[in-house]
C-alpha cells in the first residue's frame, strides 16, 4: 500500500523544475539552494561543484543569531569528495570543519582563487585553477555583476571541465547584466541616473557602499547620491543603514504594498537614532512616491549646479526595485 505524501510548494516546484531540466537538452544546470542551504529542496541533488558565495547575518530565525550557526546550515550542502568554491575570505569554522570530515577540495577566495580590480578601474584580474594549475585571466571587462561573484562562478566553470577560449569568456562577460543588481538605469521623466539594486542585508549593502565609493572616486562629478528605500519587517535595518551612511547624502523612506513590510514610521524610528541620516531623511507613503521625489529632487540639484553630477539609489528588497523598475530606461 502507498503512502500518499502532501508536498510544500517548493516541494513541487523544485520536483517540476528538475523534470524539465531532465527531459531538456542542456548542458549544464546551475541550481540556487534556498534559505539555509541543509533543509532546501533543492539540497536533494548532489552536484559536481559546490558554490558558497558568503555568509551574511540574514533569516536570523530560520537559521540561527550567528554566522557560525548560519554557516553550519549553509555547509548542509557539501557533498563528500565534490569541490567547493566559496567566497568568504575569512572562512568560518562551521564551513571548514564539515569540509574536512567529507574530504572536500576547498576553493577559497584570497587563497586558491583571488582576482583585483585595475587602477583605471576598467577591468580586473583573475587567478585561479584551471585544468590542474595556477593560472591567471587579464583584462575581463567589468559589469554590473559583483567581481568576487564572477570570480567564484569562473574557478566553478573551470573545475567542471568547461574549457572556452580566453576571449570567448571576455566576450561573455561584458555581455552580462543581472536586472535589479546594481543595474544602472535612468529615470524616464528626468533622465536622472538610477542604480537598482534588491541588497536587503548589511552585508549586501556593504558591496552597494564600496561600488558606489568606487563611482564617485571614478567620477568626481558625481556630488549626489540619494536612497529610496523599503524593507521587510524581518531586516536589520540598523546595520543596512549603516553600511550606507558615509556615501547616501539624503534618504528617502517609504513602503510597499507587501505585509511583511516594515512601517514607514519604523523605519524612521531606526534611521532617526543615526546623526549621520536623521537630518537628512524624507518620509513617503509609497516607494512610487519617494522615487519620484528623490529623481525630482535630483534634477533640481543638477540644475542647479552645471557640471555635477547626481545618483539615486533604489534598494532594501526585490518589491521595492520591481515597484519602480518600469519608471526608469535601460542607459543608452
Amino acid at each position: 500500500m502507498q503512502r500518499r505524501s502532501v508536498l510544500s510548494y517548493f516541494e513541487f516546484s523544485t520536483l517540476a523544475a528538475l523534470w524539465i531540466f531532465f527531459n531538456s537538452d542542456i548542458d549544464v544546470v546551475l541550481l540556487e539552494i534556498g534559505l539555509g542551504g541543509r533543509l532546501d529542496a533543492v539540497n536533494i541533488v548532489d552536484g559536481d561543484v559546490t558554490i558558497i558565495s558568503s555568509i551574511g547575518m540574514d533569516h536570523q530565525d530560520w537559521l540561527g543569531d550567528s554566522l557560525e550557526l548560519i554557516g553550519a546550515e549553509k555547509a548542509g550542502i557539501l557533498r563528500k569528495d565534490v569541490p567547493l568554491v566559496y567566497g568568504d575570505e575569512y572562512p568560518l569554522e562551521s564551513i571548514l570543519n564539515r569540509a574536512h570530515d567529507l574530504n572536500v577540495p576547498l576553493y577559497i577566495a584570497g587563497q586558491q582563487i583571488s582576482w583585483e580590480i585595475s587602477k583605471a578601474s576598467s577591468s580586473f584580474h583573475w587567478h585561479g585553477e584551471r585544468n590542474g594549475i595556477q593560472t591567471s585571466l587579464s583584462e575581463l571587462p567589468l559589469t554590473n555583476i559583483y567581481v568576487a561573484n564572477i570570480g567564484l562562478a569562473l574557478q566553478a566553470l573551470f573545475l567542471l571541465g568547461l574549457e572556452l577560449p580566453d576571449e570567448k569568456i571576455k566576450h561573455a562577460l561584458g555581455k552580462l547584466s543581472n536586472p535589479g543588481r546594481q543595474e544602472l538605469r535612468n529615470d524616464v521623466e528626468t533622465n536622472i541616473s538610477v542604480l537598482l539594486d534588491v541588497a536587503h542585508n548589511p552585508a549586501a549593502m556593504e558591496l552597494l557602499a564600496i561600488n558606489l565609493k568606487r563611482k564617485k572616486a571614478k567620477n568626481p562629478a558625481l556630488q549626489k547620491i540619494s536612497a529610496v528605500m523599503a524593507v521587510m519587517a524581518d531586516k536589520d535595518i540598523e546595520g543596512m543603514a549603516a553600511a550606507l551612511e558615509s556615501t547616501v547624502d539624503f534618504w528617502y523612506i517609504a513602503q510597499v504594498e507587501e505585509p511583511r513590510c516594515m512601517p514607514v514610521e519604523e523605519v524612521a524610528g531606526w534611521l532617526e537614532q543615526n546623526d549621520k541620516i536623521k537630518g537628512f531623511l524624507v518620509k513617503q507613503d509609497s516607494v512610487v512616491a519617494a522615487y519620484d521625489q528623490a529623481c525630482k529632487a535630483s534634477a533640481e540639484f543638477e540644475a542647479a549646479h552645471p557640471g555635477k553630477e547626481s545618483l539615486v539609489i533604489v534598494v532594501g528588497s526585490f518589491y521595492t526595485v520591481a515597484a519602480v523598475r518600469e519608471l526608469s530606461k535601460t542607459v543608452g
